[in-house]
Protein backbone atom coordinates (compact mmCIF):
# COMPACT_ATOMS: atom_id res chain seq x y z
CA UNK A 1 0.00 0.00 0.00
CA UNK A 2 2.64 2.37 0.88
CA UNK A 3 5.02 1.85 -2.60
CA UNK A 4 1.49 2.35 -4.60
CA UNK A 5 1.19 6.12 -2.60
CA UNK A 6 4.24 6.36 -3.57
CA UNK A 7 4.31 5.87 -6.88
CA UNK A 8 0.89 8.04 -6.89
CA UNK A 9 2.37 11.25 -5.77
CA UNK A 10 5.61 10.44 -7.82
CA UNK A 11 3.53 10.21 -10.88
CA UNK A 12 1.10 13.58 -9.82
CA UNK A 13 4.64 15.67 -9.32
CA UNK A 14 5.47 14.26 -12.67
CA UNK A 15 2.34 15.88 -13.79
CA UNK A 16 2.62 19.24 -12.17
CA UNK A 17 6.46 19.49 -13.69
CA UNK A 18 5.29 18.68 -16.92
CA UNK A 19 2.68 21.49 -16.34
CA UNK A 20 4.81 24.04 -15.30
CA UNK A 21 7.16 23.30 -18.29
CA UNK A 22 4.68 23.82 -20.51
CA UNK A 23 3.25 26.91 -19.00
CA UNK A 24 7.08 28.23 -19.18
CA UNK A 25 7.22 27.42 -22.92
CA UNK A 26 3.90 29.23 -23.88
CA UNK A 27 4.99 32.52 -21.71
CA UNK A 28 8.65 32.78 -24.08
CA UNK A 29 7.17 31.71 -27.22
CA UNK A 30 3.97 34.25 -26.85
CA UNK A 31 5.36 38.50 -26.72
CA UNK A 32 4.04 40.05 -24.01
CA UNK A 33 1.52 43.01 -24.64
CA UNK A 34 1.07 43.79 -21.11
CA UNK A 35 1.38 47.94 -20.75
CA UNK A 36 3.27 49.24 -18.02
CA UNK A 37 2.41 52.06 -15.92
CA UNK A 38 5.40 53.70 -17.21
CA UNK A 39 3.94 53.14 -20.62
CA UNK A 40 0.61 54.10 -20.62
CA UNK A 41 -0.49 57.60 -22.91
CA UNK A 42 -4.04 58.01 -24.50
CA UNK A 43 -2.63 57.87 -27.84
CA UNK A 44 -1.12 54.05 -27.29
CA UNK A 45 -3.71 51.12 -26.66
CA UNK A 46 -3.82 47.67 -26.45
CA UNK A 47 -6.53 46.23 -28.04
CA UNK A 48 -6.82 42.40 -29.28
CA UNK A 49 -3.43 41.48 -28.59
CA UNK A 50 -1.87 43.97 -31.02
CA UNK A 51 -0.50 47.25 -29.88
CA UNK A 52 -2.64 49.94 -31.56
CA UNK A 53 -1.28 53.89 -31.86
CA UNK A 54 -2.47 57.07 -33.76
CA UNK A 55 -0.07 60.04 -34.42
CA UNK A 56 -1.86 63.42 -34.63
CA UNK A 57 -1.31 67.06 -34.84
CA UNK A 58 -1.08 67.56 -30.99
CA UNK A 59 0.92 64.57 -29.93
CA UNK A 60 3.89 65.57 -27.60
CA UNK A 61 7.69 63.92 -27.52
CA UNK A 62 6.51 62.68 -24.02
CA UNK A 63 3.72 60.34 -25.44
CA UNK A 64 6.10 59.59 -28.86
CA UNK A 65 8.77 58.25 -26.12
CA UNK A 66 6.33 56.00 -24.38
CA UNK A 67 4.99 54.49 -27.63
CA UNK A 68 9.01 54.18 -28.29
CA UNK A 69 9.50 51.93 -25.15
CA UNK A 70 6.42 49.96 -25.43
CA UNK A 71 7.83 48.55 -29.18
CA UNK A 72 11.45 48.54 -28.24
CA UNK A 73 9.56 45.69 -25.84
CA UNK A 74 8.02 44.38 -29.06
CA UNK A 75 12.01 44.26 -30.52
CA UNK A 76 10.73 47.36 -32.78
CA UNK A 77 12.99 50.69 -33.43
CA UNK A 78 10.65 53.50 -32.99
CA UNK A 79 12.24 56.79 -33.82
CA UNK A 80 11.26 60.48 -34.33
CA UNK A 81 13.62 61.86 -37.10
CA UNK A 82 11.72 64.99 -37.74
CA UNK A 83 9.51 67.18 -35.93
CA UNK A 84 8.44 70.85 -36.77
CA UNK A 85 6.32 72.82 -34.75
CA UNK A 86 4.04 75.44 -36.14
CA UNK A 87 5.13 79.10 -35.55
CA UNK A 88 2.96 79.76 -32.57
CA UNK A 89 4.63 76.51 -31.11
CA UNK A 90 0.59 74.88 -30.61
CA UNK A 91 0.89 71.95 -32.96
CA UNK A 92 3.12 70.02 -35.05
CA UNK A 93 3.41 70.89 -39.08
CA UNK A 94 5.48 67.73 -39.90
CA UNK A 95 6.57 64.71 -38.11
CA UNK A 96 8.78 61.79 -39.81
CA UNK A 97 9.30 58.32 -38.08
CA UNK A 98 10.68 54.89 -38.42
CA UNK A 99 9.97 51.63 -37.26
CA UNK A 100 12.61 48.95 -37.55
CA UNK A 101 11.59 45.39 -36.75
CA UNK A 102 12.08 42.38 -38.16
CA UNK A 103 12.19 42.09 -41.85
CA UNK A 104 10.55 45.41 -42.39
CA UNK A 105 11.60 49.31 -42.31
CA UNK A 106 9.65 51.57 -42.63
CA UNK A 107 9.57 55.42 -42.54
CA UNK A 108 6.46 57.32 -42.39
CA UNK A 109 5.92 61.45 -42.55
CA UNK A 110 2.53 63.44 -41.53
CA UNK A 111 1.84 66.68 -42.72
CA UNK A 112 4.37 69.44 -44.62
CA UNK A 113 6.36 72.24 -43.32
CA UNK A 114 5.02 74.37 -46.59
CA UNK A 115 1.35 73.40 -45.44
CA UNK A 116 -0.71 76.01 -43.47
CA UNK A 117 -3.49 73.47 -42.23
CA UNK A 118 -2.37 70.74 -39.48
CA UNK A 119 -2.25 67.35 -40.80
CA UNK A 120 -5.03 64.32 -41.03
CA UNK A 121 -3.90 61.94 -37.72
CA UNK A 122 -2.92 58.60 -38.74
CA UNK A 123 -3.09 55.57 -36.96
CA UNK A 124 -1.14 52.23 -36.82
CA UNK A 125 -1.05 48.76 -35.22
CA UNK A 126 1.52 45.83 -34.63
CA UNK A 127 0.70 42.09 -34.31
CA UNK A 128 3.37 40.61 -32.38
CA UNK A 129 2.34 37.08 -32.92
CA UNK A 130 2.33 37.64 -36.81
CA UNK A 131 5.34 40.54 -36.42
CA UNK A 132 2.86 42.88 -39.14
CA UNK A 133 3.18 46.65 -38.65
CA UNK A 134 0.13 47.89 -40.39
CA UNK A 135 -1.20 51.77 -40.71
CA UNK A 136 -4.87 53.05 -41.85
CA UNK A 137 -6.88 56.44 -41.46
CA UNK A 138 -9.41 54.38 -39.77
CA UNK A 139 -8.60 52.54 -35.59
CA UNK A 140 -9.96 49.08 -34.06
CA UNK A 141 -10.21 51.37 -31.21
CA UNK A 142 -13.16 54.23 -30.67
CA UNK A 143 -11.38 56.28 -27.74
CA UNK A 144 -7.90 56.80 -30.57
CA UNK A 145 -10.61 57.99 -32.81
CA UNK A 146 -12.32 60.27 -30.40
CA UNK A 147 -8.32 61.89 -29.47
CA UNK A 148 -7.58 61.85 -32.97
CA UNK A 149 -10.79 63.95 -34.10
CA UNK A 150 -10.11 66.29 -30.44
CA UNK A 151 -6.40 67.29 -31.88
CA UNK A 152 -7.61 68.08 -35.36
CA UNK A 153 -9.92 70.19 -33.98
CA UNK A 154 -8.01 71.56 -31.48
CA UNK A 155 -5.67 72.30 -33.73
CA UNK A 156 -7.67 73.62 -36.20
CA UNK A 157 -9.03 76.25 -33.46
CA UNK A 158 -5.01 77.46 -32.98
CA UNK A 159 -4.79 77.77 -36.51
CA UNK A 160 -8.03 79.33 -37.16
CA UNK A 161 -7.50 81.54 -34.57
CA UNK A 162 -4.15 82.51 -35.70
CA UNK A 163 -4.30 82.77 -39.38
CA UNK A 164 -3.42 86.58 -39.42
CA UNK A 165 -0.01 86.02 -37.74
CA UNK A 166 0.68 83.32 -39.68
CA UNK A 167 0.17 85.02 -42.88
CA UNK A 168 2.36 87.65 -41.86
CA UNK A 169 5.07 85.71 -40.37
CA UNK A 170 5.06 83.79 -44.05
CA UNK A 171 5.58 86.99 -45.59
CA UNK A 172 7.62 88.52 -43.60
CA UNK A 173 9.93 85.50 -44.50
CA UNK A 174 9.31 85.36 -48.40
CA UNK A 175 9.61 88.84 -48.91
CA UNK A 176 11.53 90.85 -46.04
CA UNK A 177 10.20 93.41 -44.12
CA UNK A 178 9.79 96.40 -45.95
CA UNK A 179 5.88 97.42 -45.25
CA UNK A 180 3.33 100.13 -46.26
CA UNK A 181 0.17 101.92 -46.31
CA UNK A 182 -1.54 99.02 -44.14
CA UNK A 183 -4.76 99.12 -43.70
CA UNK A 184 -6.72 96.69 -41.57
CA UNK A 185 -10.65 96.32 -41.08
CA UNK A 186 -12.72 93.75 -39.40
CA UNK A 187 -16.27 93.09 -38.63
CA UNK A 188 -15.39 92.67 -34.83
CA UNK A 189 -12.97 93.77 -32.41
CA UNK A 190 -9.36 92.12 -31.87
CA UNK A 191 -7.76 91.48 -28.57
CA UNK A 192 -3.87 92.28 -29.62
CA UNK A 193 -1.77 94.50 -32.65
CA UNK A 194 -1.15 91.24 -35.36
CA UNK A 195 1.04 93.95 -36.95
CA UNK A 196 3.60 94.21 -34.14
CA UNK A 197 7.45 95.09 -35.64
CA UNK A 198 5.63 96.07 -39.36
CA UNK A 199 7.10 99.07 -40.88
CA UNK A 200 4.61 101.72 -42.25
CA UNK A 201 1.77 103.38 -40.72
CA UNK A 202 -1.08 100.93 -39.86
CA UNK A 203 -5.18 102.11 -39.99
CA UNK A 204 -7.02 100.08 -37.92
CA UNK A 205 -11.05 99.62 -38.65
CA UNK A 206 -12.69 97.57 -36.25
CA UNK A 207 -16.94 97.05 -35.77
CA UNK A 208 -17.05 97.56 -39.55
CA UNK A 209 -19.83 96.51 -41.62
CA UNK A 210 -19.37 93.79 -43.77
CA UNK A 211 -20.36 95.06 -46.63
CA UNK A 212 -17.83 98.23 -46.43
CA UNK A 213 -15.23 95.96 -45.66
CA UNK A 214 -15.60 93.54 -49.10
CA UNK A 215 -15.66 97.28 -51.04
CA UNK A 216 -12.51 98.11 -49.73
CA UNK A 217 -10.80 95.12 -50.47
CA UNK A 218 -12.32 95.21 -54.20
CA UNK A 219 -10.70 98.25 -54.68
CA UNK A 220 -6.91 96.96 -54.57
CA UNK A 221 -8.05 95.14 -58.36
CA UNK A 222 -3.82 94.73 -59.17
CA UNK A 223 -2.94 93.51 -55.90
CA UNK A 224 -2.45 89.30 -54.85
CA UNK A 225 -5.77 88.49 -53.55
CA UNK A 226 -5.52 85.74 -50.46
CA UNK A 227 -8.71 84.13 -48.52
CA UNK A 228 -7.69 82.36 -45.28
CA UNK A 229 -4.50 81.65 -46.24
CA UNK A 230 -4.70 80.39 -49.93
CA UNK A 231 -4.55 81.96 -53.30
CA UNK A 232 -7.20 83.52 -54.87
CA UNK A 233 -8.59 85.00 -57.89
CA UNK A 234 -10.05 88.92 -57.73
CA UNK A 235 -13.03 87.54 -58.91
CA UNK A 236 -13.48 84.94 -56.99
CA UNK A 237 -13.33 87.89 -53.76
CA UNK A 238 -15.97 89.67 -56.28
CA UNK A 239 -18.19 87.03 -55.37
CA UNK A 240 -17.62 86.82 -51.41
CA UNK A 241 -21.03 87.82 -49.73
CA UNK A 242 -20.82 90.21 -47.23
CA UNK A 243 -22.18 87.91 -44.29
CA UNK A 244 -19.02 86.02 -44.83
CA UNK A 245 -16.28 88.20 -44.23
CA UNK A 246 -14.81 88.16 -41.37
CA UNK A 247 -11.34 90.76 -42.11
CA UNK A 248 -9.62 92.10 -44.44
CA UNK A 249 -6.11 93.65 -44.60
CA UNK A 250 -4.01 95.55 -47.57
CA UNK A 251 -0.41 96.60 -47.86
CA UNK A 252 2.35 97.20 -50.15
CA UNK A 253 5.68 94.74 -49.48
CA UNK A 254 8.62 96.50 -50.98
CA UNK A 255 10.24 93.24 -50.97
CA UNK A 256 13.76 93.21 -49.48
CA UNK A 257 14.74 89.98 -51.75
CA UNK A 258 14.39 91.75 -55.21
CA UNK A 259 15.41 94.88 -56.09
CA UNK A 260 12.64 96.74 -53.05
CA UNK A 261 10.18 95.76 -55.95
CA UNK A 262 6.52 96.43 -54.52
CA UNK A 263 3.49 93.95 -54.47
CA UNK A 264 0.25 94.90 -53.27
CA UNK A 265 -1.30 91.84 -51.11
CA UNK A 266 -5.59 91.52 -49.78
CA UNK A 267 -5.92 89.16 -47.21
CA UNK A 268 -9.50 88.19 -46.63
CA UNK A 269 -10.26 85.83 -43.85
CA UNK A 270 -14.09 84.89 -43.52
CA UNK A 271 -16.39 82.78 -41.03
Amino acid sequence: MMNKNAVTWKTALQYLLFAVAIGLVFSFSKPSLAIDEAEKSKYLHQNQNELEWVITPKISLGDLAIIQQALKKQDIDFKVSKYVLDNSQNFIKQIETYQIGKGYNYVHTHGNESHKLPFKSKFYKYNPHTNQLSSSLKPSSSTLEKIAKEDEASAKEVFSSRILQYEISELKIKHGMSWDKLLYMSTNSFTQNPFEGIEGTPTYKINTPANEVLKKALENRGAIFRKNGFPVSYEYVSKLLPNQIKEFVSFVIYDTKNLYKPQSFVLIHTY
